[in-house]
């Protein structure tokens, strides 16, 4: 019991200093007591749902259950709009930071490389940010993994300037992440080809390319992602990794729809001399750019690349 509870300090350590990491809090009596008023809600709230007395007593979705089939099928008879195929590729090692990690306009990234960030293998460019409240589903995981997951994504909205909420009233979900042991697991989801028809070749097709993660992303009228669905393979080395770790990179990959080579070769994290992963300042001043009420939703031109390139100047200028 006592490891248990080491363990469940040690995870808590971690999610608070990311999020004073990331909204740049001092870790004072103030934000511990703040945490605690937060956290006994969440427990009373656990309390109030296994005695019966919660205000909406639902049962926590699970994979190949009717109940996850139905928001499914809900967002696959919404999508009228535009789909764009789904990328494979692998977990790559946060880079270790070295001396401290303030941005400056030195060392921003070219307008060239914001550009190459968002341009696919036929060479187009194409920008797109979410439009609308992003709510999050975690499948696949342990419980105790749900809430540093799902706290990792919520930081990271927020330092964005976007927002989360409890329902997507047209979808329900919006944000849907599976973790696998095996690709194969994909072809045992209940009803899947019909989310995903080229499934059964896509399957052997990731197998091969020894991919980690694969990305779905489906899109608005005016351009901007309406849902993204990430499949995360987890096995050997990513299985150690924290759950928070974990949720801040993909965090980072489904808040834009970056191009194949965005990420490559270098992850979106750095780590810290604290052992802590953290998002590499450029990319969080990219983010930040993007989210800027003025820009668009979404853009096909390599112009708008030095406009990213403009809010970021502005926000490293002004800091």
């Amino acid at each position: 019991m006592t490891r248990d509870l080491d363990d469940l300090q040690a995870r808590a350590a971690r999610v608070g200093a990311l999020y004073a990491e990331t909204f740049g809090i001092t870790p004072d009596s103030a934000f511990h007591i703040g945490k605690l008023t937060e956290e006994l809600g969440e427990l009373t709230a656990a309390h109030l749902k296994m005695t019966g007395r919660a205000r909406h007593e639902k049962k926590a979705p699970r994979p190949n259950c009717a109940a996850i089939w139905r928001t499914r099928r809900r967002i696959c008879s919404a999508f009228s709009c535009s789909l764009r195929i789904g990328r494979a590729s692998t977990f790559p090692k946060p880079l270790t930071a070295s001396g401290d990690d303030i941005l400056t306009e030195t060392d921003l990234p070219a307008p060239e490389e914001i550009e190459r960030w968002f341009t696919r293998d036929d060479g187009s460019f194409h920008f797109a940010r979410w439009g609308r409240p992003i709510v999050p589903v975690v499948f696949g995981v342990e419980d105790q993994s749900l809430p540093p997951l799902k706290g990792a994504i919520e930081a990271l909205v927020g330092m964005a300037g976007h927002h989360m909420a409890e329902t997507d009233p047209e979808l329900g979900t919006n944000l849907m992440l599976f973790f696998l042991k095996d690709w194969e697991e994909l072809l045992e989801v209940e009803n899947l080809d019909r989310l995903l028809p080229e499934l059964s070749s896509l399957v052997p097709r990731l197998a091969r390319a020894e991919a980690s993660q694969y990305r779905l992303f489906r899109f608005d009228e005016d351009g901007a992602i309406r849902a993204c669905f990430v499949f995360v393979l987890m096995r050997g080395k990513q299985t150690l990794l924290p759950a928070e770790e974990i949720g801040l990179e993909q965090a980072v990959k489904a808040l834009l729809d970056w191009g194949p080579g965005a990420f490559s070769s270098r992850s979106p994290l750095l780590r810290g001399a604290d052992g802590l992963a953290r998002l590499r300042p450029d990319i969080a001043a990219l983010l930040h750019g993007a989210y800027d009420p003025v820009m668009p939703a979404s853009a096909t031109n390599s112009a708008h690349a030095l406009r990213l390139f403009a809010r970021m100047q502005r926000d490293v200028g002004s800091a």
